[in-house]
């Protein structure tokens, strides 16, 4: 079993030389290394080809930020029978490509594998938005994806033939990793390994700690193509909505942009349907409406 990590990167000179040493670190070495770097201008590249390993690939893209398409690439690229998508900051323990082996051969039903992972520094709220399940369990997870406890974290291995089904991401999307998860959710079987294999090394530097609402929405689009393939209902689809709606408003209210706050809780009530959460909601964009 032959192992295809895909790793883009942008100016990580400071950082993914101890990425790529987490993973020659890996106890089992039936891997390649491929490093997409999305035009970098600092010395990413210098770092890269000093470590001198024939299993190291390195290219060179002009840069377009277009992350779907840069992680396409690397898939494109891939001659593992296996997936993995490593981010050029997080690190791995030496054992993990070991006990994905594991797993994939044990489980030949299995395509997806998850994992759990750890924070570096440890921030108290990182854990919690971050489920993490004390035994491993296997099956369709659609319903865990779409609650968000589990998150799209680029830390998933996949078998390359199951892209063959799903399809590669989504290039018309920013950064098509959720619509990759939802996808594989809701026609794969999964496997969580409740094991800590991976470190997600945060930093100013993060792009995910950048406050960016182009992801919801994407998201957007993807529920709409979850629906049209009768993998969720209209019902859910307006639910999901209205508790996307309900975050980015809570988002322009931090920010005291107390206009868009309004105008997307007003969207969530509306999509909510006068539940609950719909309830909520309006009696947000109500108090907004007459206080601000």
């Amino acid at each position: 079993m032959k192992f295809s990590i895909v790793t883009i990167t942008h100016n990580r000179a400071h950082l993914i030389g101890k990425t790529i040493q987490s993973v020659l670190n890996q106890s089992y070495s039936d891997f390649e290394h491929i490093i997409i770097d999305d035009g970098s201008t600092d010395e990413t590249e210098i770092v890269v080809k000093n470590f001198n390993d024939k299993r190291i690939k390195y290219f060179q893209y002009p840069k377009n930020d277009k992350r779907s398409y840069l992680r396409n690439e690397g898939i494109r690229k891939a001659t593992g029978t296996i997936l993995c998508f490593l981010d050029s900051d997080d690190l791995w323990t030496s054992d993990k490509l070991e006990t994905l082996r594991t797993i994939f051969n044990q489980n030949p039903e299995i395509s997806f594998v998850i994992h759990n992972i750890a924070f570096l520094p440890a921030i108290e709220v990182q854990e919690k938005i971050f489920t993490k399940f004390q035994n491993d369990y296997k099956g369709f997870v659609l319903n865990e994806v779409l609650n968000d406890d589990i998150l799209p974290f680029p830390t998933f291995s996949i078998r390359k033939e199951a892209l063959d089904k799903i399809g590669l991401l989504d290039e018309n999307l920013l950064d098509g990793q959720h619509d990759l998860y939802l996808r594989a959710a809701a026609q794969l079987q999964f496997y969580y390994c409740s094991r800590t294999l991976t470190t997600m090394v945060k930093h100013s530097g993060n792009i995910s700690a950048k406050p960016n609402l182009t992801h919801y929405e994407d998201y957007f689009k993807s529920l709409e193509k979850l629906q049209k393939e009768n993998y969720i209902s209209r019902k859910s689809l307006q639910m999901l909505k209205g508790k996307t709606y309900s975050k980015i408003a809570y988002i322009y209210h931090r920010q005291k942009n107390f206009s868009l706050a309004k105008e997307n809780y007003q969207n969530s009530y509306r999509s909510y349907l006068w539940n609950y959460h719909g309830l909520k909601s309006y009696l947000m964009h109500l108090k907004l409406k007459l206080f601000v």
